[in-house]
């Protein structure tokens, strides 16, 4: 899932909020792939908390961005 199109890799280096954006994006994803493994409760429930902990952060971040 992704929320920025990306043009241009240049054009994202120059703004550490798009980088920003987009290395958030990349842990979400690496979250989400994580739970497909786990079997333990404690660490699925952690799982579920850091998914929601990121979506949380990437609508901050989106909006921060929509503001500049």
């Amino acid at each position: 899932m992704h929320f920025i199109k990306d043009n241009s890799d240049k054009n994202c280096k120059s703004d550490p909020l798009k980088e920003e954006i987009k290395r958030t994006l990349q842990e979400l994803e690496e979250v989400r792939a994580y739970f497909n493994f786990i079997e333990d409760p404690d660490l699925l429930e952690y799982t579920v908390y850091k998914e929601k902990a990121l979506l949380a952060k990437i609508s901050f971040l989106i909006k921060k961005a929509k503001s500049k």
